[in-house]
């Protein structure tokens, strides 16, 4: 994705992103989908990928992003939000340098 169309809806959106990701600029390794808690979340969770269950369940660990700001930082992601999907989840796949569906048999 190279840059998003300015009528996109997901544009003004935002993303829950674990704060360990987004201080240490460490790239997300799950990311997922479920419904929107209300007009401006896109529905979009990202996440390191090796939290524990503590870390989830504290939230003062997860901070909320623009969606052009996570695309700027990570593009990778790009192709991940425009699929759109509800309840969808990918993991990112460091030797083909893209994130794949979780139930994507090359994903395992």
């Amino acid at each position: 994705m190279s840059e998003p169309p300015s009528d996109w809806p997901l544009l003004g959106k935002t993303i829950f992103i674990s704060r360990r990701s987004h201080e240490r600029g460490i790239r997300p390794g799950f990311v997922y989908r479920e419904a929107p808690d209300n007009d401006r979340d896109s529905g979009w969770r990202a996440l390191v990928g090796d939290e524990s269950p503590t870390e989830v369940d504290d939230p003062h660990n997860a901070l909320l992003q623009q969606v052009g700001l996570l695309l700027d930082r990570w593009p990778e992601l790009g192709p991940v939000l425009e699929t759109d999907p509800r309840h969808g989840s990918w993991v990112w796949d460091p030797e083909s340098e893209r994130y794949l569906p979780v139930d994507d048999p090359a994903s395992d």
